[in-house]
């Protein structure tokens, strides 16, 4: 089960969807059919897990986390135990539950403290910065960034790489476009250092936003372009569903229609609450266009009542003529 988990592992982040990757996938299903308890197949198990959240499987991913629920350090002994609480914490906030993000993060900081491993600590602050960033706490978001700042030389390709994706992220969000380019560089620069190429999928989205900000379009289409076609060929679904979402921002007329129609019928199809590189503004915009159109509403009002939206898409909407969409929210959130 060990050397299944760790080739597996190694898969994931080398190509996912190859033959002999479905195939150490099978025999490792087979294998774990053959254990005693679920905390003994962990090996396997957590890359299987690891997968699902990259690839936007959110409800598959969260069924084998519920396998782990009565997991404890003594169970499965604290490393493993610890990769456990950073992966509940990467699917928490992907799926829009920052609170349990947070917690799940400072469960493992404090776990990682009395055991004394400090391997998983990074990754840890990276996923609890990302749910700070999902509740609008980006003061939290940066001291959690900082405290990895010092550290971060030792630090494997991924580690960096993500650390530079959720400091683009913020400065994107907080209106620091010159910030954001230095870090979307920095996160391209590492990832495909790491050798993911699915990871880049997500790195050439974040590149398109970042050049979007900078009001450089057709670099932004370029990489929009590459991301959605490595979603396509790793069947990265929910990194698909932000880029079709952002295509829908940058593009006009019939194609930008077209993007926004597919992009939210995505994301009602998977229940996406959210997503990388998340930007409230920005959705408040393509909420509001989507309700004019009539487009996926009632997910799209779920959205919306579930981010707080309403605010912002006064802001967007206030003098263009939507007040017909401003009402149906209204209704709704009512």
């Amino acid at each position: 089960m060990k050397l299944t988990g760790a080739i597996l592992h190694s898969l994931v982040f080398q190509n996912p969807v190859s033959c002999p990757a479905q195939n150490w996938i099978v025999r490792g299903w087979r294998t774990s059919q053959q254990v005693k308890t679920v905390c003994h197949a962990a090996p396997f198990f957590l890359p299987m897990i690891l997968l699902r959240i990259l690839q936007g499987d959110l409800s598959g991913a969260g069924h084998l986390l519920k396998r782990f629920d009565t997991a404890s350090p003594e169970t499965i002994s604290p490393q493993p135990y610890l990769v456990l609480l950073n992966l509940k914490s990467f699917h928490a906030w992907l799926s829009g539950d920052f609170d349990a993000g947070l917690q799940a993060v400072e469960k493992g900081l404090a776990v990682g403290k009395e055991a004394g491993i400090d391997l998983i600590s990074s990754g840890l602050r990276v996923h609890g910065a990302a749910s700070a960033i999902g509740a609008g706490r980006y003061k939290r978001a940066k001291a959690l960034l900082d405290q990895i700042t010092p550290v971060l030389c030792h630090q494997g390709m991924w580690i960096q790489g993500w650390y530079h994706y959720i400091f683009a992220w913020l400065a994107l969000v907080t209106g620091n476009p010159a910030s954001c380019r230095l870090h979307a560089r920095a996160c391209f620069e590492k990832l495909n250092q790491a050798g993911c190429e699915l990871a880049l999928a997500y790195c050439h989205l974040m590149m398109a936003k970042m050049h979007r900000a900078v009001d450089e379009k057709k670099r932004a289409i370029f990489h929009l372009d590459r991301s959605l076609t490595l979603c396509r060929k790793y069947g990265a679904e929910q990194c698909r569903f932000m880029a079709l979402l952002d295509r829908a921002f940058i593009l006009t007329g019939t194609e930008a229609d077209q993007a926004l129609r597919a992009g939210m019928r995505l994301g009602r199809d998977q229940q996406y609450r959210f997503g990388f590189a998340w930007n409230p503004r920005e959705m408040a915009c393509l909420c509001a266009r989507a309700l004019k159109r009539d487009i996926e509403p009632d997910y799209v009002c779920s959205l919306i009542t579930a981010h707080h939206l309403m605010r912002m898409i006064r802001h967007w909407t206030s003098g263009n003529g939507h007040g017909r969409c401003l009402s149906i929210v209204w209704e709704d959130s009512m």
